[in-house]
């Protein structure tokens, strides 16, 4: 490879780690509570990156190449719109040493979590191309990509959710599990299901427009990652609502668990059986996951009712 690659290459390496992964523009906006503003700009970006599969899907390196450019050229400008919005407000000048402490705390366990979160995103491919080949790390990747069409929405729904459980209105003692379940299910997994009624209608004529029916075979696993995805989207308000009132350095406990426990079920479902059964990998870490976050905000709320208890005891 040379010289001139190398470099172009560090450039983009450069710009997509230090511009787009900064959280500088996130940082603002909700310091200044514009969580509407940061869930549509995050969902405007994946729609567009959709929009941009669907046009250039004959030609992989050029997607990607213009996936890149538009994912550092978005976030540039929400950051530099987020510090010219906010080059007046009088809490910039408030920052104290205690202030200073706080946000690299939080900086801090964000990035741990986010180098935990490696084996989830980019180690279980090597690890399946050593023990299965790279027809199967192939399959596989394209099975997960596909299904994080559901994934797209969680970000967003994310950004909602932190706001609702980090404001002043919201109460943990009196957080109903029932009912955000049940609203979950009515307002986000019940247009997600109707949307996989009409997978079996619409998936041969997807496979073989955009892969030349490289899917074929593949029809039922590609249904069941769908089907995980949207459990994952579903839910996704366990995240927040985990972060915010049980321990942001628990979260990186959790996530430390439920990757090891999914790549030891790569191993294991690679090793011993075939890709369509990798579906059940995702779902493990999700299940380990989601139930450790159910369990640390259940401990939470039983812990606040006995201090309530034991204050208000003759």
């Amino acid at each position: 490879m040379d010289s001139g690659k190398v470099c172009s290459n560090f450039i983009v390496v450069f710009l997509y780690v230090f511009v787009i992964n900064s959280g500088c523009f996130l940082g603002v906006f909700r310091a200044t509570e514009r969580y509407f503003f940061i869930s549509m700009l995050i969902g405007l970006g994946a729609l567009l990156k959709i929009g941009l599969a669907a046009l250039l899907y004959y030609d992989v390196n050029l997607l990607l190449i213009y996936c890149v450019a538009f994912d550092i050229a978005l976030w540039f400008l929400a950051s530099v719109y987020s510090l010219y919005s906010v080059r007046s407000r009088s809490y910039l000048t408030d920052v104290d040493f205690s202030s200073l402490k706080e946000f690299l705390r939080v900086s801090m366990t964000s990035s741990i979590s986010q180098i935990l979160d490696l084996p989830l995103t980019q180690l279980d491919r090597v690890i399946i191309a050593a023990i299965a080949g790279d027809a199967a790390a192939g399959i596989f990747n394209l099975l997960r990509r596909l299904s994080a069409l559901f994934n797209q929405l969680g970000e967003p729904l994310y950004q909602v959710y932190y706001r609702y459980f980090s404001s002043n209105d919201f109460s943990l003692l009196n957080f109903n599990y029932s009912e955000t379940i049940a609203i979950s299910l009515r307002k986000i997994g019940l247009p997600i299901f109707v949307c996989l009624i009409f997978y079996p209608l619409v998936i041969n004529y997807v496979d073989m427009y955009f892969f030349n029916s490289n899917l074929n075979g593949y029809y039922l696993t590609l249904f069941l990652f769908l089907l995980t995805s949207s459990f994952s989207v579903i839910f996704v308000w366990i995240n927040p609502l985990y972060y915010i009132h049980v321990s942001e350095y628990r979260t990186i406990y959790v996530t430390f668990v439920s990757n090891l426990t999914y790549v030891s079920s790569i191993f294991v479902v690679f090793y011993y059986f075939k890709v369509e059964l990798s579906f059940v990998c995702i779902m493990i870490q999700l299940a380990l996951s989601y139930y450790m976050k159910f369990f640390g905000v259940t401990n939470k709320i039983y812990l606040i009712k006995k201090n309530i208890t034991r204050d208000f005891a003759p």
